[in-house]
This record gives C-alpha cells, structure tokens and sequence, in this order.
C-alpha cells in the first residue's frame, strides 16, 4: 500500500539556560484530537535509528575529540532506556549509520538532506560538530543542547514514519569524556522524537524552587522535605549537563513515573493500563461549567511524593483551538497507594496544547466531597487523598477557586499590546511584538487584522477602523485600515515649504490615534535643517480623506509635537508641544484646529494621553518636570491634578470613560508607558476615591492573578467595565483585559455595623461613590476567604 505521508513537523529545543516548548507528560502532536489517537511508531518490531558518520565534535588542538563511537554507545544506552520500560511496548534500536541510508555527514551545509527530506524511514540522529546547524540552519543559539522531532507520517493510518534528533557537540562540559553528564539530552530528544512532549512534576522544584503543592500552602499532606536530582524527569524542559553538580546523567535514565507512564500512554504494554491505578476528571472553571484546557495537574503518592509522582495538562488529548475540555487522566500509579491531587502552574516553557497562559485561580488540591467553585466555603490548601485500585480510574474533578462578584482577570497571548477598547467593551485593539495589528474578543479571540510594521497600533471606538505603519521604500509611514476591507492605505507625509527631507530617525510618520470617522491622527518626521544638518523633529498632524495630512498648530518656538489620540468625531485631538526653551513634553489639545497649550508659568502641564469621545475631558500625565502628577482638564475647570501613588516617580492617566468619572492609567518611578517597569503600576481614579493601586484593588475583591503583575491600564469601555493595560507573567510582557461588571463592597447597615456583609454592586463611579458614602468599604469584607 502506499504510504499518504505528510510532515508533521514540531520542532522542540532545550538549552542549558533558556527552554522553548513544555508540556505535562502527553503526546507531542495529535493524528485524530476527536477520538484522541496521537501520531505513533509502528513498535511491532524496533524503530530503526541511524548515526552520524562524521565527527561528533570539532576541537582545536592538541584536545582529542570524542570519537562516534562513544556518541553512538550513548545513543544506544538511551534507546534502552525507553525500551526497557516495563508497562510499554516501544522498542528501538540502533540499526546502522548513515552510510548506511545513502546519506553523508550532515553539517550546517546540508542540513536539509535530513529535516524536510523524506528519506528511507526511522530515526535520523544528527551530531552537531560545531554548531553550525543550530546557528546557520536552524538560526537558534549555539548554546541550544538539542532539537528533534518526528517529522513525518503516513496520514491515513496516523503511524509516524521518520524523525530525527540533533545533538549539539560544543555543549558538552570538558571532562565529560564518556557523555555520561551529555547522556540526558541524548535520552531527551530521542523522546521528542518518540513524539513525547515533556514532563511536569519534580523539574521546578529542582531547578527553580517551585512549591512542593498549591503555592503557600504549608500543610502539605506528605512529607516533601527534601528533593534531589534523581527525581527530575527525563522529559523535562530543562537540563544542566554539568559533570558532578549537574542533572545530566539523572536525566539520562528513564525511573521517574512521569517519564514511564507517558511513554506507556503512547506505546501501551499488553495490560495497561488496566494493571496500573489510574485517576480521570476534569478541571472546571470558577463558573462551575465550563473546562479548561492547559491546566497542569499533579498526582503525588503521600508516602513517596517525588518518586511516585505523575502529571498531566488538561486537554491535552485533544488539543482542539480554543476548546473548553478540561480532561486529563493520570495513569501508572500504584495500586492501593493513597495520591493527593492538585492544580500547579508551569513555571518554564510552553504547550503544544490550546492553552490558556494564564491559570485564573489559584493552585489547589482536590478537597474530596468538600471540593467547590467557591474561594469563600472550599479550602484550596485542605487535600483528600485518593486510594487508587488497578483497573477502572477513580474520577476526580477539580473546580477551580473563585470569588462571587470579583472582577474577571483575562491575560492576552505573551508580546500582544493592547491600545485600545470599544466603546461597547466587545473589541480590543493592539499589535503584538511590534509585529501584526490584532484584534481581540472574548468569543472569538485573535485576528490578525495587519502584517507590521506596528508602531502604536491605534483602533476606533466603534471598532471598524486601526492605525498602523506600513513599510515604505523611505520608511515606516502612518497608514489606516477600514475593518473587513483587508487593505492598508499609506498616509501620505506633510509637505512644508521649502521642501523638507522626510524620513528622520528611520520613519516617515506613524499612526496614534483613529477617529470613528476613519480620520487618523499622529507625528509626521521633518527634517527642516536639510539633509546634513541632522534638523529632524515631529510634527503633529492629522489626515482626513477630506484634507489629507494636515499639520496641526504649533505654539511660538514650538520644536516638535505629536498628536496621541482624537476624540470620536476627530473634533478634539490631544497631544503634546515643546519649544526651544523648554524641551520638556507640554500637553497640548486641539479643538476644532485651535491649539489650547495648557503650559503656563504657574503650572507645568505634560502630555494629554486620551480624551472622552465628545472631547470634554483629557487625561495626561507629567513627565520630566514637577509636579509629575496625573492630571484631568475641562474646559469649565481648567486642569485639575489627580496625585500619584508613591512620593517618588510619577503618575499618568491614560483611559478614561466616556462620562470622565472613572480614570486609570500608571504611577511609578518610570516617565514614559514604554520605558522601564521598576516600581510602576496602574491606578483606578474616581472623584470619591481618589487614586487607589489597581492592583490591590482587585485582590480585595477576589480578583486572582498571581504570578502576574499589572504594569499599565491604557483604555476603557465607555461604562468603565472593560479595562485593557499591559503586565507581566511568567512568560514576559503581555496585555491583560479585565471584566468589571459588577464588583464587591463590604456593607454595612446603618446602625448595625457588626452586621456587615458582602455585597455585589455594579461597577461604576456613582454606584461606588454612594456606597462609600455611608461607610462601605470596598472588596470582600475581611475573613469571608483567604487565598
């Protein structure tokens, strides 16, 4: 029969010092995600692996390189490894070289002839003599340890045909003649090729001192004193092969239950898993309904907790985009043993799975009939331990911790920076990594909606029109996009009289704010002193299809300016000047094309950062002179200073609702919303509170995100009830939005004070105002939960 293969290539490296792609135990990739069947080996008879015929390592002299064939000794070692384990039929072996296939030695040159190419089936182990594949062909560090993944299959019966593996020579410690401390990666990847994805119990703690259960909880149900390197997984994403003081040679065995049950679950033994004690549930959302996907979740024996420990990631069986399925199953535990059960966040690594980056509750342990939705009645610290029996799995769902009435917390994709949120909370707007513009809803989640380069990636209101660059022979210039039409259209420059050089520090214009109207507003590069005398400053300016770029009005000796946002109907664009003697950032607003420069003498102004849709009120901070507070202007008031959280730094608003009561935005040691993160966070500002942390805010009310701190707020909904900002998770930057629907106040009656209870309100500035009025506190009233 001949074979219909396809590539199903995934490739996943490890290095010493920075890991690319995790998972919990499970397969890497998935032939049929409906019936949960992943992509598999033939193992009727061994999987025929080949070696590299050329040197294992290039050295200078007078040092002798490792010859073949100890690299091949441990190749072989390694296949052993996986065979030998008990409960799974898979079997390998070393069936030659690559003389043998009719291939030569692959370098950095020739790479190809392996990854991409079919050849004649198995596994194709490559050894990276100087770096040079892992630096010229696969464009990675040469720090990289290894890479390899099975790459093809025939799609018609899911059964992988070929894989290969790449083993980075020059990563290896000097001393380590024999590879014994190298010998774990060897084992490592091989399992990538196996179609492993990797392992989740013991590597954290190990290398990163992750908690031994839930995070903070300190009665834990086993005894979890002390850990070694023998108990990290082979299939973990990290790896030190240092002789003596490293993981290598730990690593390099196959003993850790994790490893053993997900070789076993993709290449069962006659038996298994029925011989074996298996746990199956599923992890359930705060709401009590929904699954979901992504969750790590542990089963540790409480009489041998490392040992006889095994992990899973909800979901991962099925792997479906955005999906609510939430099942895992543990298999290979020891019948009659007792496990407790629990929910861990990954600290290293990412998932092949459709995964949430961002577990919105905190890590607990299975609490047996006691097991709950609800943060205030169920204990996540409290663990009933399962007894498991060979045969039929216990089932064991874990609901996930929440508060009644708490703000939702929904992290973004790692690198998305949102800039903006509809009027109606349904659509938020941004670019991710200074790459494609997104846009993002709930239902939905992302579209691309542009291809780069971003700069401030600016949507409308009303969600129809983005701002953006596009790349230009002269540079980056300012362009727009109508939503639906697919199609950037460049913005043209300013022109000035005389001529002017455009194209200063690299850009031509960019984009910074998008009016309902499609009418865009931002800075236009002008270099007025020629081409030689290095003159460039920005222009603000504003384009309608109408008009064209228009520049906008500039006070006496103004240098440079630009226009940050515009109002809905573009009547209202905020922004900021400087002059020549005084280069620091001055707010500016203009009204109908009339400069309102709110600098004066008396009181330093810096820039305006948004304004209400009608243009009414304008939100700014201060930046580089006193008194670097956030500040609110009316026309009927003038500019009113809101302070700053700390008395050091700064504050700055940036979103604010549609009426002007609710304002957010940054307070911390930092003077721009891109520059350094010490000691920022966002606000929340309304005339009854005053300035409060953000932050803090939501713990009060419930609201989980550890693990990830809020950095900015930078829009709203026009009700204030949808908030977009930017933090930063174990994964690095990243956007967040929150859902602030309704939120919770400890009341209390008048009169009977002891009688407080908590209450859920609609969040708003007048709802919260009443109730602080008469003695209400905001968040969950003290000792009703604890996280």
């Amino acid at each position: 029969m001949q074979r219909s293969n396809r590539s199903i290539l995934v490739a996943f490296l490890i290095a010493i010092f920075a890991v690319i792609g995790a998972n919990a135990g499970g397969p890497l990739q998935m032939w049929n995600a409906e019936q949960r069947i992943p992509y598999r080996w033939d193992v009727t008879s061994p999987v025929q692996v080949y070696t590299d015929i050329g040197p294992f390592e290039i050295i200078p002299a007078p040092n002798v390189p490792i010859p073949n064939e100890v690299a091949d000794g441990v190749v072989a070692f390694a296949l052993n490894q996986w065979t030998d384990v008990p409960t799974s039929s898979f079997q390998a072996q070393v069936a030659g070289d690559f003389a043998s296939i009719g291939l030569p030695d692959i370098n950095g040159t020739n790479a190809a002839l392996v990854v991409g190419a079919e050849n004649s089936g198995g596994i194709t182990v490559v050894y990276d003599a100087d770096a040079r594949i892992m630096r010229d062909f696969f464009g990675v560090s040469s720090s990289v340890l290894g890479i390899a993944s099975p790459e093809w299959a025939d799609e018609s019966t899911g059964t992988i045909t070929e894989g290969w593996v790449v083993i980075n020579a020059q990563q290896r410690w000097v001393g380590d003649d024999l590879l014994k401390s190298y010998a774990g990666v060897f084992t490592h990847e091989l399992g990538h090729s196996f179609n492993l994805a990797h392992s989740q119990t013991n590597g954290a703690i190990a290398f990163y001192n992750d908690a031994r259960g839930p995070a903070t909880c300190t009665n834990l149900p086993y005894n979890a004193a002390s850990i070694t390197t023998n108990d990290i997984e082979t299939m973990y994403p990290f790896i030190s092969p240092r002789p003596t003081s490293g993981s290598g040679l730990a690593q390099s065995t196959v003993d850790q239950a994790d490893d053993m049950s997900a070789i076993s679950d993709l290449y069962p033994a006659p038996g298994y898993p029925a011989s074996k004690g298996s746990i199956k549930g599923k992890i359930v959302r705060s709401n009590g309904r929904t699954g979901i996907t992504g969750v790590n979740v542990i089963a540790r024996n409480v009489d041998n907790p490392f040992a006889d420990a095994v992990s899973a990631m909800s979901g991962d069986w099925v792997r479906v985009p955005s999906n609510d399925d939430g099942s895992f199953e543990l298999t290979g535990l020891t019948p009659g043993a007792r496990y407790a059960l629990y929910t861990d966040g990954i600290v290293q690594g990412g998932f092949p799975t459709a995964q949430p980056l961002f577990i919105p509750s905190p890590e607990e342990f299975y609490n047996g009939a006691s097991e709950s939705n609800d943060a205030l009645t169920d204990n996540r610290c409290a663990a009933e331990p399962i007894t498991v029996t060979a045969g039929g799995p216990v089932e064991a769902d874990i609901e996930l911790n929440g508060v009644k009435g708490a703000p939702r917390f929904i992290p973004l994709a790692p690198g998305a920076v949102p800039t903006a949120v509809s009027t109606d909370g349904k659509t938020v707007g941004g670019s991710v990594s200074n790459g494609p513009v997104f846009k993002w809803t709930e239902t939905d989640g992302f579209e691309v909606v542009g291809n780069g380069p971003a700069g401030q990636a600016a949507m409308s209101r009303n969600g129809m029109y983005f701002a953006d660059q596009t790349a230009t022979a002269q540079g980056p210039i300012a362009s727009r996009l109508e939503y639906g039409t697919g199609t950037w259209q460049p913005l043209p420059p300013l022109s000035v009289t005389p001529p002017a050089i455009v194209g200063c520090s690299g850009q031509v214009s960019s984009s910074w704010g998008v009016a309902n109207n499609g009418a865009v507003t931002g800075m236009s590069w002008i270099d007025t002193n020629g081409p030689t005398a290095g003159g460039c400053f920005g222009k603000p300016f504003v384009w309608t299809p109408e008009a064209g770029s228009v520049p906008l009005p500039m006070p006496v000796n103004g240098r440079s300016g630009r226009a940050n946002n515009m109002s809905a109907d573009a009547s209202t664009i905020v922004g900021w000047v400087d002059q020549t003697s005084n280069t620091n950032r001055q707010g500016a607003i203009w009204q109908n094309g009339t400069l309102i420069h709110l600098n004066t003498p008396a009181l330093f102004v810096g820039e305006a950062y948004n304004t209400t849709p009608d243009g009414s009120v304008v939100v700014g901070l201060n930046a580089g002179a006193q008194p670097r507070q956030a500040w609110r202007w009316t026309s009927a008031g003038g500019v009113q200073l809101l302070g700053r959280l700390y008395p050091f730094g700064e504050a700055g608003g940036a979103a604010i609702s549609d009426d002007g009561k609710i304002i957010a935005g940054l307070a911390g040691s930092t003077s721009r919303f891109t520059s350094d993160v010490s000691a920022r966070k966002p606000f929340l500002w309304t005339s009854q509170l005053g300035m409060i942390d953000l932050e803090q805010f939501l713990i009060g009310q419930g609201t989980f995100f550890e693990g990830f701190f809020l950095n900015t707020a930078v829009s709203m909904s026009g009700d204030g009830r949808t908030w977009a900002g930017v933090g930063f998770g174990l994964r690095g930057a990243t956007g967040y939005v929150i859902k602030l629907d309704k939120i919770n106040v400890c009341h209390a009656p008048p009169g009977n004070p002891n009688k407080a209870g908590t209450i859920n309100i609609p969040f708003g500035a007048d709802a919260m105002n009443d109730h602080l009025a008469h003695g209400d506190t905001l968040g969950v009233c003290p000792g009703d939960y604890e996280y």
